[in-house]
């Protein structure tokens, strides 16, 4: 099986019986040995083995206890401890509690908060052995993060609302941040206004002129714009807008 991102892992095995011990069935610890296999590079299946001397030696919850299991799983994981946040990609761990009595293991598919419940992929949950996509508890033990995140992208992450985020030199929620840009381009949107007998939403063709000029020219985060960016972000305007409207647009702005 040659898989080439996460979210094409995590769709064909939806539904999959997966067994890859021939034991049991299709038990949670296959689910996460295929995965470790198949996305994350491990040299075989007995890399991904539970320990057989750690608490819950021999199920799924020594993934945690007895870490590392191999030394393949010590070079391809960070064990973040439980009440973080679970990130896409993680391999959720629980201890045995009344939801989990064998402990349990699966496959974090979305991001999530701290205390929030988590979206995975799992086998051998509740009532059936296949693997499905469900809503679970936070890990009780904690989660082990991919050392190397790029395998299990796919699509763009867009960060959680509770991340941090530095915002006009201020350490600020995400959440905090979009509110404050939603507010900014509110004013920006009152202050232009319609242009006399045309109706016309400047916001996403400003958005659209920047993001084409700045890929254009190669401007990042903090870097001022250069006379001979501001003569083609013009050029822009014009041929997007029409010379009327971009003038109009122009001397709004400068007022």
């Amino acid at each position: 099986m040659n898989v080439t991102t996460f979210d094409d892992w995590a769709k064909a095995n939806t539904g999959a019986w997966r067994d890859l011990d021939g034991a049991y069935g299709a038990q949670c610890w296959d689910l996460y040995a295929a995965y470790c296999t198949e996305v994350l590079g491990a040299p075989g299946v007995g890399a991904t083995n539970t320990s057989p001397t750690a608490q819950y030696a021999g199920y799924a919850g020594s993934l945690w206890t007895g870490y590392p299991t191999s030394t393949w799983q010590g070079q391809a994981f960070t064990r973040i401890p439980a009440g973080n946040a679970a990130r896409k990609g993680d391999v959720a761990i629980w201890g045995r509690d009344s939801a989990h009595p064998d402990t349990h293991v699966a496959i974090v598919l979305q991001d999530a908060a701290p205390g929030a419940r988590i979206t995975v992929l799992a086998q051998n949950a509740w009532h059936t052995q296949n693997a499905r996509i469900m809503t679970d508890t936070p890990a009780s033990l904690g989660y082990l993060r991919p050392t190397n995140q790029q395998p299990i992208q796919g699509e763009t992450d867009m960060p959680v609302k509770t991340d941090p985020i530095n915002w006009d030199g201020n350490n600020v929620t995400v959440e905090y941040a979009l509110q404050d840009l939603k507010h900014r381009l509110d004013n920006l949107g009152q202050r232009l206004g319609p242009v006399k007998g045309y109706q016309f939403d400047y916001l996403p063709a400003i958005f659209n002129n920047l993001n084409s000029l700045f890929g254009l020219v190669g401007k990042i985060d903090g870097q001022g714009i250069s006379d001979d960016q501001l003569a083609k972000l013009a050029d822009s305007l014009k041929t997007n807008l029409g010379a009327q409207v971009a003038a109009e647009l122009a001397k709004r702005l400068a007022d």
